[in-house]
């Protein structure tokens, strides 16, 4: 009986919750919520990226636009060590990020024995920053791989961290409708300062 009644009751929880909320605050829940639904279709189209090298072009260009630097170049098909991407952080190319991209199924984690291989690809190349990017997860073992190496700063990016970022920086994503929000603005319509 009493199970019969938890429906109703949040429903009026809801309604009392809405009813006290501003528009603004129902307005910025809209756009949590369109956030979150666009996060999860760019992590699905992510997924649907049939070319690794296509993956590798994106991934590269999305670490230089995160304001890593304005010059990057994705390396050949094979041949490349280890390394999919390489971003420059001033002109002369003397300081680098190097990059790795994994487009893995989102049950096939990176694991511990890969993330190694890219810290040794990053000594070949006397890195001092690299990003391993994945379209799935990393297992515990990869991350704490990562925090047992000293000598090179590492970030480790999965699927889920990459949709978010993409969508927060504009990446892949384009602006649908822009929406004006106004507000009175008392020092256009009174002369006197008196009035604020």
């Amino acid at each position: 009986m009493t199970a019969g009644h938890s429906r109703p009751v949040a429903e009026a929880d809801d309604a009392a919750e809405l009813a006290s909320s501003t528009p603004i605050d129902r307005i910025d829940a809209a756009i949590e919520e369109l956030t979150a639904a666009l996060e999860d279709r760019v992590y699905t189209a992510l997924h649907q990226i049939k070319d690794p090298y296509d993956f590798e072009h994106l991934v590269t260009d999305f670490v230089a636009r995160l304001g890593y630097g304005e010059e990057y170049e994705v390396t050949a098909r094979s041949g490349d060590l280890g390394i999919d991407g390489i971003v420059h952080r001033d002109r002369l190319g003397l300081d680098r990020v190097y990059i790795q991209a994994k487009r893995y199924k989102a049950d096939h984690p990176v694991s511990a024995e890969a993330v190694r291989a890219f810290i040794g690809s990053l000594g070949l190349h006397r890195a001092s920053a690299g990003v391993m990017i994945t379209t799935s997860t990393f297992a515990k073992t990869s991350r704490e791989e990562v925090e047992r190496t000293h000598s090179t700063n590492i970030k480790l990016i999965d699927g889920r961290e990459l949709a978010r970022l993409m969508v927060k920086y504009d990446i892949g994503v384009a602006v649908e409708r822009t929406i004006a929000i106004k507000r009175l603005d008392p020092s256009q319509l009174f002369v006197s300062s008196e009035i604020g």
